[in-house]
């Protein structure tokens, strides 16, 4: 009798370090990757130049799924997370203006190009719940 007490005091015991590890230190981590991520977007959308602008949102978004541990290129992340972003659609518009930018050099975006990107990437985050 007294050993199935102990067997089960262990057991709880051994759950309750379980959920410590694994579930509080990662609504410590939400909370600390929202900061990064908050100051991160506030730096891309203060720039002046539209095309620092748009590469600089899209790292922020690139930056905010691989700390929600998704993995490759922001192309392959946004493949998997694709079916939870609302506006999938201006996320890979916004996308592909930053990469014709960064390979096609004579290319310059308006500032409306750039304020567009921006609040795709911003809405991509918010549905993320960063």
């Amino acid at each position: 009798m007294i050993g199935w007490i102990i067997v089960a005091a262990l057991f709880v015991l051994a759950l309750t370090a379980t959920i410590l590890v694994l579930i509080v230190p990662r609504k410590i981590l939400r909370g600390a990757v929202k900061v990064k991520i908050a100051s991160a977007l506030m730096r891309a959308k203060s720039q002046s130049n539209p095309q620092l602008k748009i590469i600089e949102g899209d790292k922020v978004l690139d930056e905010a799924l691989r700390l929600l541990r998704y993995h490759g290129s922001l192309g392959q992340k946004l493949k998997i997370v694709g079916p939870r972003l609302t506006n999938l659609q201006e996320v890979w518009w916004a996308h592909k203006l930053r990469n014709t930018i960064v390979h096609e050099l004579k290319h310059v975006p308006t500032m409306v190009d750039a304020d567009r990107a921006i609040k795709a990437y911003e809405g991509a985050l918010k549905d993320l719940g960063l």
